[in-house]
């Protein structure tokens, strides 16, 4: 009986790295000085053909927002939306409004195991944050979306959670 559970054990955990490592993108966010980071990983075996990435914080319920221009919208230090990194793929960003609630950048080819790092200053414009409006934690992300689009229209999104991750399954290396 003893080995008998610790097979299902080992086989159940078997069955959870796998499901974990099947076909994702997984996009962390990092409050940073001076800009905060988004970073997305394709974790896939998976090559995402022509796209656009698009960061929606206002489902947010802490009012995010980017702050993109000194004395705006935002507290303090302003950061336009860059890329910091782009590993094997070409990538173009739209300059995002000071302010906006939602950024888009467009890729033209997402290989496996690559990964893609985005700076930008986040702001609150709720005062009331666990760390005031200039700083944000990882649970204040929670509610906001990441969607990737493909060409041709497949997509999918997901909510970040209260770690500031967020999590879109590509099932099959399929986004529809």
């Amino acid at each position: 009986m003893y080995l008998r559970s610790r097979t299902l054990a080992a086989a159940a955990m078997l069955m959870i790295t796998t499901v974990a490592a099947n076909a994702d993108l997984a996009v962390r966010f990092e409050e940073a000085a001076p800009k905060d980071r988004f970073i997305i990983s394709n974790n896939s075996e998976c090559t995402f053909g022509r796209g656009v990435l698009v960061i929606d914080l206002a489902p947010s319920p802490r009012g995010l927002l980017f702050d993109t221009v000194q004395g705006g919208a935002g507290e303090n230090v302003a950061q336009p939306l860059e890329v910091a990194v782009a590993d094997h793929l070409a990538v173009v960003t739209a300059p995002v409004a000071d302010g906006a609630r939602s950024a888009k950048v467009a890729f033209d080819g997402f290989p496996p195991k690559s990964r893609l790092v985005i700076t930008v200053d986040v702001d609150d414009s709720d005062r009331s944050g666990p760390m005031g409006a200039q700083m944000i934690s990882n649970s204040e992300m929670a509610g906001a979306r990441i969607r990737v689009v493909l060409q041709g229209g497949a997509a999918r999104d997901a909510a970040f959670n209260t770690q500031g991750e967020a999590r879109i399954a590509a099932p099959d290396c399929r986004l529809d």
